[in-house]
């Protein structure tokens, strides 16, 4: 597995160069769960039984609700806080670790 997460690290460093280091991680940790899910069932019976889905679809729906608001506070403090124009007293406190300057 070393070896194979090794040759997509250089295959894409070439053409993606520090994105390539992170597709390659991705990618091994997806096969990862592939190898896993096929090994473990065999050694755990009973390990993917319904309530094994139940609360795999449950984490995939609030996931998909989460993902639906960050995208849509993405684009409200996107409209909003971008320009030049004048903050809104809430955004121009100094934010604890924030550089950006007045």
């Amino acid at each position: 597995m070393r070896e194979l997460k090794l040759l997509l690290s250089l295959v894409l460093l070439n053409s993606l160069q520090h994105a390539g280091l992170a597709a390659a991680t991705s990618l091994m940790a997806l096969v990862n769960l592939f190898v896993l899910s096929w090994l473990l069932p065999r050694r755990l019976p009973g390990l993917f039984d319904r309530s094994f889905f139940t609360f795999g679809g449950g984490v995939l729906m609030a996931a998909a609700v989460l993902g639906g608001v960050v995208l849509v506070l993405d684009g409200f403090l996107a409209a909003h806080l971008a320009g030049g124009g004048e903050r809104p007293g809430w955004a121009s406190a100094p934010v604890l670790g924030s550089t950006c300057a007045r």
